[in-house]
């Protein structure tokens, strides 16, 4: 659970993602406020989310009501981390074989986050594969720009239709609750940039107007694109203090040769 200085006093709201949501490096005692607390300081957050948890794991999470929404809820948040979601999309992702924690662990990572460590090198002796993907930023960058323009889309709009079914019995018990998206950017964004890949930036961003052009979400959050944002020790974080949002700049977006969710 996240907290905002006042936030006890002026409702909540509930957040899913993977990692990079989370912040595994962030804990209760930690110096800064977990990054969605300075987007939202007055609100009282409460995530649900793990390690390789993709978009998927959220919508399955949501069909099988394992959240707890009432009227002080204000808002659902989703995060989406370009540099991994976007491959959870595949047909061929498959979470049993990534994801290492129970959710109670999660709980325990707060209070003691260097337990962390101890709770990946078991799943890794079991058999687990994670963190231990032997792909380089460059090697993702090529495997993201294989894949046509044309088939991300459709991978997102499979995953905002499916989101919009999960979510229908909330919306309508609670049509008031905003829906909330934060989209990071992908960690190996800065890598293929400077070799030369100056196109992979525009496709970033391009799918970021894309997914806002749905109208799915009330409102919409990209990661900033800053000098002072620094990656964890894995090299496939970023820190959660040097994590900030804004409003995508989407006005000269070309969505001629997209299609549209209907």
């Amino acid at each position: 659970m996240f907290e905002g200085p006042n936030a006890k006093d002026l409702g909540s709201a509930i957040a899913f993602g993977d990692s990079q949501l989370l912040g595994l490096e962030w804990g209760v005692n930690s110096p800064h406020p977990h990054h969605l607390n300075k987007m939202l300081p007055q609100k009282q957050i409460i995530a649900y989310a793990a390690p390789n948890n993709g978009p998927l794991e959220t919508i399955a999470r949501i069909q099988k009501g394992h959240f707890e929404v009432d009227e002080t809820t204000e808002a659902l948040i989703f995060g989406f981390n370009i540099g991994t979601d976007i491959f959870r999309l595949s047909d061929r992702w498959a979470p049993s074989l990534k994801v290492p924690l129970q959710d109670e662990e999660l709980e325990r990572i707060f209070d003691f986050p260097s337990l962390f460590e101890i709770l990946i090198l078991r799943a890794r002796l079991s058999g687990i594969l994670v963190g231990e993907s032997k792909n380089t930023p460059e090697d993702l960058g090529t495997l993201y720009s294989t894949v046509p323009k044309v088939q991300h889309e459709r991978n997102l709009l499979r995953w905002l239709t499916k989101l919009d079914g999960a979510l229908a019995k909330q919306l309508k018990l609670y049509p008031k609750m905003k829906i909330i998206l934060v989209i990071y950017r992908p960690y190996w964004e800065d890598s293929l940039v400077s070799k030369g890949h100056k196109s992979l930036r525009n496709s970033v961003e391009h799918l970021v107007c894309f997914i806002g052009q749905q109208n799915f979400f009330d409102e919409v959050y990209l990661m900033k694109k800053s000098d002072e944002a620094r990656l964890t020790s894995d090299r496939r974080h970023f820190t959660n203090d040097s994590i900030s949002f804004e409003v995508p700049n989407c006005i000269n977006f070309d969505a001629l040769d997209s299609i549209v969710l209907e």
